[in-house]
């Protein structure tokens, strides 16, 4: 499950003309006796002069996969905010906590349910190539 999840990611940004490089800063896979935990962390160097940064951390336990923590932050090409999607537990008045979203400035969260990368990074190319 984790390397299917890790390969759409990939065709993602492999396939999109908005995706002008990728850093892999971290994919570490641990697998136990009890589950397989992955954490990655990518920085996409958009077409147009923004970033984003990817970190994931996924468990798989008995064939489901479960993301646990993640942060999702997308600027522009001047490094001002456009979004960024969280589940750190630094909001508790969001009614989706701890999952929220920073829409276009740090201080303005919003409520956001649970998202992975894969459709954090959707979103984002789908944007972008309009």
């Amino acid at each position: 499950m984790i390397e299917e999840y890790l390969r759409e990611i990939d065709e993602l940004l492999i396939a999109s003309p908005a995706v002008r490089s990728v850093e892999v800063v971290r994919r570490a896979l641990r697998n136990t006796e009890w589950e397989r935990v992955l954490h990655y962390r990518y920085r996409v160097f958009l077409a147009d002069g923004g970033l984003v940064e990817m970190s994931e951390r996924l468990v798989e336990m008995r064939g489901v996969m479960t993301t646990t923590t993640y942060r999702y932050h997308w600027q522009d090409a001047q490094g001002h905010l456009r979004k960024r999607w969280d589940n750190a537990p630094h909001h508790p008045n969001v009614a989706t906590f701890p999952n929220h979203l920073h829409d276009g400035a740090e201080e303005h969260v919003v409520s956001h349910v649970a998202i992975t990368g894969a459709q954090v990074l959707r979103q984002i190319l789908a944007a972008m190539e309009r």
